[in-house]
């Protein structure tokens, strides 16, 4: 036995085993270790991953530190211990004796108790020397030690950016449905009594002064999908995760950000709806969507919570976007990843500059900023640059904007696409996915679904949407749209009526043509079509013009973009994105139902509503429901459910923003690097 009053010198024959264990059970290796005795002798070892027995000492207290800067590098890098997890390093402590049959101590300790120097950052204070639960500790020889080292706690940021569409706006729209439901009485007379119930609507209009104010613009849409998505995708913190999530609604390309007041919304910029550019386009909502939330994390999100995490370790990102937003949440991406003079880690650091990160932090590393969702719908960039000319829209020209994504450091994306047949307006090409298959259990997906542009990313008023008289009041929900025009020279014969000779004329063969190109594609019935004309004399001896207009009108349902939101949220749930629909329940709420009101409702005998629960099932499942890729479907879904998004219609009676492609198909161009 050791004499503790020896002259230390004289007996160095004694020894220590030390065992050095993270949270999870895990031994640390690789690290030198400095061991000086009670005597002032030191040695120099390396951490071998085992119990390790230390001879040749001298009896009494033993100092153990360990190289200041690989040891914190490890250390920092340790996960901590889920709380539902009991202590395995206790119980590893206690299954057997250490060496020489000695029972082994385990001490709770901190990474601050084995530093052989000060670092250069000073330590949490929850991680200096003596602040592990075993407090202030001493080491003897001819003892068995397990040292349990606190673990540091890094917290995951996930930030949910959601970018609404060109146009798009849920304060402006909200604000319109109150004026709508507010002033009923008013909006059935502008839209014309078609009943008893609005006749009577339009004799009280008559007689009560008009309060209200005009909804237009971005005010008559309904909620797009993505404030449904961001409503779902809560902010949430995570403990056994050690993930705080929290998003962040961007108001959609071309609209203000100023909430309306009592004088209606603030104005609609045109530059920005029009051209994606300027103080509403699509990278000044991405400077504002990444400045924003970075800002709402530090004010009202960090303080609740900093008092269990040593600093942030890593920066994870889900983005969505539909039309122009979509564009927006690609662009996004590509600004948190830049390699040089990126301005989204150049705003952290600025913002969050009393926040320490994780010391191996480095923003081109995944396991430090990493995309880990993009939900996008119907990429529509139409970037016009000062070289576009009249064609910016269409072409695939987007100037600075950025829309590649890296396979590398994107995990997760989700394109829904309108179909090529259903949207197919020249200035509103589709921008494919790089990288895609339509294949759900591939990383990047693209999937065709049926519908219009806004059927896919939602915005055309559903009943749902309202309540009372609105939601049943059809005229409401009638899209009546200029879906040709067509002009040929005009000769009338003697004794012929204007009818007769009109029908003899190229303008009226066309539209006769395009009258039955829609019915045969079921857009339509035949009574949903009506046909006007004007002449126009010719001058100086010239032959008369005539020009001829079709139109169509018919109830179409503002319910589609309710299944392709089923979708999205079904596989973005089945990729890992934490989304809460309260067990099933929001389901059933206003902005998120579906019931079938009408005989609309039913499609090849099938409840429309029981469709759309099945696209969820599926989805949440990583499935496609095979009948959303069924050309009977697509074409039952045609008269009361798929907008005609196309029209002849004049902006300020200047130029026609919605005239369809050629062939009336719609141009789509593929996504390269770089792009």
């Amino acid at each position: 036995m050791s004499n503790q009053h020896c002259i230390a010198c004289e007996q160095l024959d004694h020894w220590i085993e030390i065992d050095i264990r993270d949270e999870n059970n895990h031994p640390f290796q690789g690290i030198k270790a400095f061991i000086t005795d009670s005597g002032g002798n030191s040695q120099e070892v390396t951490l071998t991953g085992r119990p390790q027995l230390l001879n040749n000492l001298a009896p009494g207290i033993v100092t153990v530190t360990l190289d200041t800067e690989s040891w914190l590098s490890d250390a920092m890098a340790r996960k901590p211990r889920l709380e539902s997890e009991d202590n395995q390093v206790v119980s590893y402590s206690e299954q057997k004796n250490g060496f020489s049959d000695t029972p082994k101590t385990y001490l709770h300790i901190t990474s601050g108790n084995l530093v052989t120097k000060p670092p250069k950052t000073p330590l949490p204070e929850r991680h200096q020397a003596d602040k592990g639960d075993s407090g202030a500790y001493e080491l003897f020889t001819h003892k068995s030690y397990v040292l349990e080292v606190k673990a540091f706690n890094w917290l995951t940021v996930r930030m949910g950016l959601f970018f609404d569409g060109t146009g798009n706006n849920t304060d402006n729209a909200l604000w319109g449905r109150e004026q709508q439901e507010l002033h009923i009485n008013k909006w059935m007379k502008k839209c014309g009594a078609d009943s008893p119930e609005s006749l009577q609507a339009m004799r009280e209009a008559c007689e009560e002064p008009d309060k209200s104010v005009e909804v237009e613009g971005s005010a008559t849409n309904g909620l797009t999908n993505i404030q449904k998505l961001r409503d779902l995708y809560i902010d949430i913190e995570i403990k056994d995760e050690s993930l705080y999530q929290m998003g962040l609604y961007v108001q959609g390309i071309g609209t203000s950000l100023e909430s309306p007041t009592s004088q209606g919304i603030d104005g609609d910029s045109t530059i920005g709806s029009g051209m994606g550019r300027g103080d509403t386009g699509v990278e000044s909502r991405v400077e504002h969507g990444y400045t924003n939330i970075i800002d709402n994390f530090k004010i009202s999100h960090w303080p609740n919570i900093q008092s269990d995490y040593d600093g942030i370790g890593k920066f994870e990102f889900d983005t969505f976007g539909f039309s122009r937003g979509a564009a927006a949440a690609r662009h996004c991406v590509n600004q948190i990843l830049l390699k040089k003079d990126n301005p989204v880690s150049k705003c952290i650091e600025e913002t969050l500059s009393d926040i320490r990160l994780h010391p191996h932090f480095d923003w081109q590393d995944n396991q430090y900023c990493y995309i880990n969702f993009v939900g996008i719908f119907d990429t529509v960039a139409a970037i016009i640059t000062g070289l576009d000319g009249f064609d910016g829209a269409h072409d695939e020209d987007n100037g600075s904007v950025k829309l590649y994504l890296d396979p590398k450091r994107v995990g997760k994306v989700v394109h829904l696409t309108a179909h090529p047949q259903d949207e197919f307006r020249y200035n509103f090409s589709l921008n494919r996915l790089n990288n895609a298959s339509n294949n759900p259990d591939r990383d990047f997906v693209e999937i065709t679904l049926p519908g219009a542009h806004s059927d896919i990313g939602g915005g055309y008023p559903s009943r749902h949407f309202f309540s009372g008289k609105l939601q049943k009041y059809a005229p409401f929900f009638t899209d009546t749209k200029l879906v040709a025009i067509e002009r040929s020279s005009y000769r009338s014969r003697w004794g012929s009526t204007t009818d007769e000779a009109m029908k003899k004329t190229k303008a009226y063969e066309r539209i006769q043509q395009e009258k039955q190109r829609l019915i045969n594609n079921n857009w339509c019935q035949k009574q949903d079509l009506s046909i006007e004309h004007r002449i126009y004399r010719g001058q100086r001896g010239r032959e008369p013009n005539i020009v001829i207009k079709l139109t169509m009108s018919r109830i179409v349902e503002g319910d589609l973009s309710r299944l392709a939101l089923r979708l999205m949220v079904g596989l973005a749930e089945n990729k890992g994105v934490k989304l809460d629909d309260k067990n099933g329940k929001v389901w059933s709420e206003r902005n998120y139902t579906i019931t079938d009101l009408n005989d609309n409702h039913q499609i090849l005998d099938q409840s429309f509503a029981n469709i759309c629960q099945q696209v969820l099932d599926q989805a949440k499942q990583g499935k496609v429901l095979p009948l959303l890729l069924d050309d009977k479907f697509h074409r039952a879904l045609r008269p009361h459910f798929i907008h005609h998004s196309s029209g002849f219609e004049t902006l300020k009676g200047v130029i026609s923003p919605n005239v369809p492609n050629e062939h009336f198909v719609r141009t789509s161009y593929s996504c390269q690097q770089g792009a």
